[in-house]
């Protein structure tokens, strides 16, 4: 089979001249769906049908369909396919609209499976489809509608289509070249004028994303800034796009670029670091009035810390860095102050006696928890100090799962149709129909049926006597009778072939079809466990808690006893 098809074997007619082109006073050509090797096809006539490829089409339960069109009694569906798509028809009847569930996507979710019917594709004059691939039978080609692009099947004996291996774009666009015309954002203007605006378009662009990278990091470091002049101050999420999530005292919120100052790195860094080494020394002076000196010293710690990321590249933070690491300093002199005073000293942000510290600190103490004082090996390994262990029957979690006996992995059937797919009509209650007096019988449920002997026509009537030409009538019974030229008969009654005797006949119901049911879900989501497949139980173990005391230290943490202050004893003289 060759690359490309000649055009007799698909059926098509070779357009040279440009039969999408722009026309006199017309509008140029837009650009094709997608550019294609292979070439394009126009839609030469008013309209065009594109037969379906079969005339109904069952629709599984699952699917998600795109909606086209809604009239008001209809859905019209796109199925896409590359062997070629097609249209479904759906009437709005209950049947169909019990299973199907319209999604915010614009599209419809089918619960359970219906049969569709399927309606031609149309074409328009002037349309230009690229062309995918080609076989034998015909052409795959791109089609466009309702923002939905999908294959379309085109047999090779279509008419009314022209074929050219450039697009009435591309043929327009290099006469527009002629012109010194260049095609950007969806206008032709000078050649000069278009380059100058896609060198300034990539020079936005590469700013955009450089300004980009440098809200990445300052977000990383815990610290953004906003057009207002607004420090925030938190920890970077997540991203979607050009957009960051960041959390701020516990509260997640979305800023995109369009919300940030676009200002160096530095300058973002710098302002973050003042901002939370002011908090830090303000935190400091408040602990250092309440005589809560350790955490005086944490504090001036993490301020000075702070302050001396700040370097000269911003001069402004930098010398508020500088007058602020002054203030610090005599904060810190006023600390010490009261500690050589009272003869105390911090040790891991907690005060003791300077004695008593020396005396553990010679000793190899450790410092526990910062309450108590240990030896090396006192600490609990099993469970890290932390005097809990993890439980051994739920590993942690709380809860212990069992499979769920009332569904496979969270799929139950349904309780209504107990998995078989149909439920009674609620229209017609699962009847079919509805009873109405036989038409043939007028309800009695028999009939007249005349034999006649001599091959005279005998005209009789359901619920009376037989007339017979030339004759008299007759009454009901089953007698004989004659009549001047007529020949000898007798009727008989006999059931209603129409009602079967019962003198009723049915009126097809029009939501079930006549069948007493409508097409229902076979499964539903397991109501015991939530479509999880398992159930989860408190574990018994830990009640729930995740956790259990260590054995081996009894829940302290640590072995044996704390390590006391033994004051060395005086010597008496």
């Amino acid at each position: 089979m060759k690359k490309i098809f000649g055009l007799a074997l698909l059926g098509l007619s070779l357009s040279l001249g440009a039969a999408n082109e722009m026309g006199k006073g017309g509008a140029p050509p837009s650009k094709p769906l997608q550019s294609s090797a292979l070439g394009y096809l126009t839609v030469s006539p008013e309209s065009l049908q594109l037969p379906p490829m079969q005339n109904k089409y069952f629709i599984m339960p699952q699917s998600e369909l795109p909606l086209l069109e809604e009239s008001q009694d209809s859905y019209m569906l796109l199925l896409k396919q590359d062997s070629g798509s097609m249209l479904c028809v759906l009437p709005k009847q209950k049947r169909y609209t019990l299973v199907m569930d319209l999604l915010p996507n614009g599209s419809i979710r089918f619960r359970g499976g219906v049969e569709a019917k399927t309606s031609p594709i149309i074409l328009k004059k002037g349309e230009e489809l690229p062309l995918l691939r080609q076989d034998e039978e015909g052409n795959y080609a791109l089609l466009s509608r309702k923002k939905q692009i999908f294959t379309v099947f085109i047999p090779r004996d279509t008419a009314g289509l022209s074929f050219d291996k450039r697009s009435a774009f591309e043929k327009y666009n290099e006469a527009q070249k002629q012109k010194n015309l260049k095609y950007y954002q969806g206008a032709w203007i000078p050649v000069e004028e278009a380059n100058a605006r896609e060198k300034e378009a990539s020079g936005i662009k590469e700013s955009q994303e450089t300004q980009w990278q440098i809200f990445l990091k300052a977000a990383a470091e815990g610290y953004l800034l906003r057009k207002n002049g607004q420090l925030v101050t938190g920890k970077l999420k997540g991203q979607d796009q050009r957009q960051l999530l960041f959390e701020t005292n516990g509260t997640e919120t979305w800023l995109g670029c369009e919300d940030l100052a676009p200002l160096p790195l530095e300058q973002i860094l710098a302002q973050g670091r003042l901002f939370e080494g002011n908090a830090s020394l303000s935190d400091a002076l408040a602990c250092f009035l309440k005589n809560e000196l350790g955490e005086t010293a944490r504090n001036l710690e993490k301020a000075q810390a702070k302050f001396r990321q700040i370097d000269a590249s911003t001069p402004d933070a930098y010398n508020s860095a500088l007058g602020k690491l002054k203030e610090l300093g005599k904060l810190q002199g006023d600390l010490e102050g009261i500690l050589k005073e009272d003869g105390t000293a911090l040790y891991q942000y907690q005060v003791f006696p300077r004695e008593e510290l020396r005396y553990h600190l010679a000793s190899n103490h450790i410092l526990f928890k910062g309450k108590i004082w240990l030896l090396p090996d006192q600490p609990c390994t099993q469970c890290k100090c932390e005097g809990q262990i993890t439980c051994p029957s739920c590993k942690g979690v709380g809860s212990t799962t069992t499979v769920c006996a009332k569904c496979q992995q969270g799929i139950a059937p349904c309780p209504i149709c107990n998995g078989e797919g149909w439920k009674d009509c609620q229209t017609c209650k699962g009847n079919g129909g509805f009873p109405r007096i036989c038409s043939k019988c007028g309800g009695t449920g028999l009939i007249w049926k005349t034999i006649v002997s001599h091959g005279s026509m005998i005209i009789y009537t359901p619920g009376g006597g037989a007339i017979v030409p030339n004759g008299p009538a007759t009454s009901a019974g089953g007698a004989e009778t004659g009549g001047a030229g007529a020949s000898s008969y007798k009727y008989v009654e006999e059931q209603c072939p129409l009602c079967l005797g019962t003198g009723e006949e049915k009126i097809p119901c029009a939501d079930c079809g006549g069948r007493g049911s409508i097409p229902c879900p076979k499964t539903q989501t397991c109501p015991y466990c939530k479509g999880k497949g398992v159930i989860k139980n408190t574990c018994q173990t830990c009640n729930g808690q995740k956790k259990l005391p260590c054995p081996a230290c009894e829940g302290k943490g640590y072995k044996g006893a704390p390590q006391d202050y033994s004051p060395p004893a005086v010597k008496s003289e």
